[in-house]
């Protein structure tokens, strides 16, 4: 929904993905001795990654009606090894204020590639916060309210054609294998601790 004909929402989408990886020590345990894995038996790490692309906006003006149908939020390759033990996609929806939304406009504007030489120059965005001891100083960061509704979908092995796991890994140029092969929880943001919501 993005409000009805007179008042159009401003949406701030946020994206998150979890994937499971499991290690297998056991099949290149000469390489893994050095590493910090507590055990030679395999277990399954919760990864938490960030996609590159990790928020998108959504201006209601731009739009007729009071809903959007069909757009696309988010796109990625699902051929990658996170997608072969299953992965959940996260997707947090906030409104934001007319001030926010232009905040956050700021902050893609000055995170986007295609910035030219004929654009304004990536750094100053504008903040509600100050410091009051130094009113010159530049402050970071935008103070708001927001309401949050959360979807997540679960991305099955099989609906992406099975791709092949991360481990065991074929030996690495050096010999060696991926560090992340013998202890999962050297992946970054890594847990054993399934999320409660997971679902296959």
């Amino acid at each position: 929904m993005i409000g009805d004909e007179q008042y159009k929402a401003y949406l701030l989408m946020e994206f998150d993905q979890v994937f499971k990886f499991t290690d297998t020590p056991s099949a290149a345990l000469s390489h893994c001795i050095y590493a910090s894995f507590t055990s030679r038996f395999s277990k399954t790490c919760y990864v938490r990654q960030i996609p590159f692309q990790a928020f998108k906006l959504i201006n209601g003006t731009d739009f007729s009606g009071t809903e959007i149908i069909d757009f696309p939020l988010f796109k990625e390759s699902a051929g990658k090894f996170t997608y072969a033990e299953g992965n959940t996609f996260v997707y947090n929806q906030l409104s934001l204020s007319p001030t926010a939304f232009e905040y956050w406009s700021q902050v893609e504007e000055n995170n986007s590639s295609s910035v030219t030489t004929f654009d304004n120059p990536k750094g100053n965005i504008a903040s509600n916060f100050s410091n009051i001891t130094n009113p010159e100083q530049r402050v970071f960061g935008y103070f708001y309210a927001s309401e949050k509704a959360t979807k997540r979908l679960y991305v099955s092995p099989e609906s992406v054609d099975n791709p092949n796991p991360a481990c065991p890994s074929p030996p690495l140029l050096d010999g060696s294998v991926p560090i992340e092969c013998c202890n999962c929880l050297e992946n970054k943001n890594s847990s054993l601790e399934k999320p409660s919501w997971w679902v296959e």
